[in-house]
């Protein structure tokens, strides 16, 4: 009795913290992937998720890359990227070359007419720079590779297996191709299945996974159970030591959850079953309901229906014939 109040006592703690956490807006977002060429014509590319309404200046400053700018008076100007380039309280101090800026327009490179910071690209726009020389009429003489938004989300993006086990013991699995440094909450957005999530001043907390378990606005109504998180290592399954918000897996990792109780020490007493990446993609899931019978299409019906009735009417001429 003592053991249960201690659980529901915690639980309530838990609860009482959710209900204190502010709701935070969901901004709406945009992706714009990054080409960057620097002077050894090393490459770097990225997709950034920025504001809807985030100029190319903004896009620079959500990016992992380190990126500095200047007011020049004209807006905002890129003085380095990665180092390279000038200091930002002299922003032009290589009087032969600079950060030329482009836009991926069709198949080509475009030199923009404004500054980063009076331009908002589009959704899965392309944004290009090349530390670069320029000509006689002052156009770049540089440019960076042309690579499509397809082409840079390829190159940085990771796939993940997700094995999840409901209370009645059926499971779901699925591959999901997210960003390489996507957390396993962004993972879990970018599912097929239906999740949800609320968000806590610890992080995103999982409260349903195609709605089984709470809902967002009462993530923790359940006293004895949850959904319990794990990392797939070797051939078993490890309890996560941090939250989906707090641990970005690998490439080709798998994730795991179960709808789950706890034992006297809190630890999950449900697991779902091992499932390996390779698995995952051939569809070999233990557990997973079978897949739909084909039926054949009417053409084929059509087909099928008109030879039987061929046969049918060849075999009564040949009766007629005996």
């Amino acid at each position: 009795m003592r053991k249960r109040t201690a659980i529901v006592l915690v639980l309530s703690l838990l609860l009482m913290l959710i209900l204190a956490t502010a709701a935070v807006a969901q901004t709406p977002t945009k992706q714009v992937a990054l080409v960057i060429q620097f002077e050894d014509g090393a490459v770097y590319t990225e997709i950034v998720t920025a504001p809807v309404d985030a100029t190319t200046a903004e896009v620079l400053e959500a990016a992992n890359i380190p990126v500095g700018m200047a007011d020049a008076g004209f807006g905002p100007a890129v003085c380095n990227i990665d180092n390279q380039g000038c200091p930002t309280d002299n922003c032009f101090c290589n009087p032969d070359q600079f950060w030329a800026y482009y836009h991926l327009e069709g198949d080509a490179w475009t030199s923009s007419l404004v500054g980063v910071g009076n331009y908002t690209p589009a959704d899965k726009a392309v944004e290009g720079f090349a530390w670069s020389g320029f000509d006689a009429d002052f156009n770049p003489t540089v440019q960076p590779p042309v690579m499509t938004f397809e082409e840079v989300l390829n190159a940085n993006s990771k796939r993940v297996g997700l094995v999840v086990q409901y209370e009645d013991g059926s499971v779901h699995a699925e591959i999901v191709k997210v960003l390489k440094n996507a957390t396993t909450a962004d993972v879990l957005k970018a599912a097929q299945v239906p999740v949800a999530l609320a968000e806590t001043s610890f992080g995103p907390a999982l409260c349903s996974i195609d709605n089984q378990g709470c809902p967002s606005d009462n993530c923790f109504c359940n006293p004895d159970k949850f959904w319990a998180y794990y990392h797939l290592e070797g051939d078993a399954w490890a309890v996560s030591q941090v939250g989906i918000g707090g641990y970005a897996p690998a490439d080709r990792a798998v994730e795991g959850f179960a709808w789950s109780g706890f034992d006297a020490d809190f630890n999950p007493t449900e697991q779902p079953p091992v499932v390996t990446f390779e698995q995952i993609e051939i569809g070999d899931i233990p557990g997973a309901p079978p897949p739909p019978a084909e039926i054949p299409e009417p053409a084929t019906i059509l087909l099928l229906g008109g030879g039987l009735a061929g046969l049918a009417g060849y075999a009564r001429r040949r009766r007629r014939a005996a």
